[in-house]
């Protein structure tokens, strides 16, 4: 048996929905911003970061550029990682 959903839940669910993208837009955003080309953000680029956070700055990499970080090196807790961008990512 099927419950029911009234239109009252659909919208409570819909914005708890809106609110996580939102929270997760803002985060990727933040990391993204210290990372990527500063004139324009769909370029190609190299960074340093922290090897710990590389999780969460690949995971605002592929949320912006659709492409990940790839490491190039890692040494005292610093890893050097580049992205191809954007615009070679979606073409």
């Amino acid at each position: 048996m099927t419950k029911e959903t009234s239109i009252g839940e659909l919208l409570q669910f819909d914005e708890a929905l809106k609110s996580d993208l939102f929270l997760q837009q803002a985060e990727n955003k933040k990391l993204f911003d210290e990372i990527c080309d500063d004139k324009d953000w769909k370029m190609p680029f190299t960074c340093y970061i922290p090897t710990e956070m590389y999780a969460s700055y690949n995971e605002a990499c592929i949320w912006f550029t659709g492409a990940e970080l790839v490491v190039q090196n890692e040494s005292g807790g610093v890893t050097h990682c580049s992205c191809e961008g954007y615009y070679n990512a979606m073409g």
